[in-house]
């Protein structure tokens, strides 16, 4: 496993630059530069949380302290700035709500409410997160709710919703959706239904391990380091799904994790 390490200096001298905005109440390190999961072309990941967002020419004039490479005040899934280092090194800094990360939080940890795919990745990055900037310790306390142990209420409601999105009798269900759009010969459609299928197969067997999903990077890898119990024919089948864009694959999938899940009297 490759772990990336952070240029002190270059962290500092982010943590100077943003330290000073009274609407900082956060500033954290995240991504797989810090859980180990890097490699060369891995990003700084920044999260910046405040009650207001921060403007965006305050934002701009701390990126031109660095490059004169960047693209400011993004929105293509978060509000996030990019920087392109001289090293060729990407830098994002996302920018979150301290209400709006609470509410995840609680949503989902502390009220066991599951999602199709990825129920946990929120949890995941608040726990993993590095502290750079936590003047009033509010980020500290959030992260420590994240360290608790793994809710039951939550983990059986990610199995029961996710399965019922897999369930092949049903179908409006992603494997029924990849067999269909197979059968249709669509395989723009088929590798869209093949993502999501997956995304709530991982959510799965994240949640029977009591694991938290790390989001869609590295799933294979982060399952077989972190999972005690893996489904037969693990990981061969999910590499040949997505290989070959089969929906006998996804099937066998779904066969061997029903197995385990029974096996672990999860179902």
């Amino acid at each position: 496993m490759m772990r990336i390490t952070a240029d002190k200096h270059f962290l500092d001298a982010v943590v100077a630059a943003f330290s000073p905005i009274a609407d900082v109440k956060a500033l954290v390190l995240s991504g797989s530069i810090v859980t180990g999961y890097g490699d060369e072309l891995s990003d700084y990941d920044f999260y910046v949380y405040s009650d207001r967002e921060i403007e965006s020419g305050a934002r701009q004039a701390i990126a031109e302290q660095f490059t004169d490479r960047f693209n400011i005040d993004n929105h293509i899934y978060e509000t996030d700035d990019e920087w392109l280092l001289s090293s060729g090194r990407i830098v994002e800094f996302i920018y979150r709500s301290r209400q709006w990360v609470e509410d995840q939080i609680d949503r989902v940890w502390l009220h066991g409410n599951a999602s199709v795919g990825y129920t946990t990745c929120f949890v995941y990055n608040v726990r993993n997160s590095v502290v750079l900037h936590d003047p009033d310790g509010w980020f500290a306390a959030l992260q420590a709710t994240t360290l608790s142990p793994y809710p039951l209420l939550l983990q059986a409601a990610i199995i029961r919703k996710n399965m019922f999105a897999l369930d092949w009798r049903y179908n409006g269900s992603l494997l029924s959706q990849v067999v269909n759009a197979e059968k249709r010969g669509d395989a723009v459609s088929v590798n869209h239904r093949i993502g999501a299928f997956l995304a709530s197969y991982f959510d799965i067997l994240f949640a029977a391990n009591t694991v938290l999903c790390p989001g869609e990077k590295h799933l294979i890898r982060y399952a077989v380091d972190t999972c005690r119990d893996l489904p037969k024919g693990f990981p061969d089948d999910v590499e040949k799904l997505v290989r070959e864009q089969k929906s006998e694959y996804a099937s066998a999938l779904v066969e061997n994790l029903t197995a385990l899940l029974r096996a672990s009297h999860l179902i």
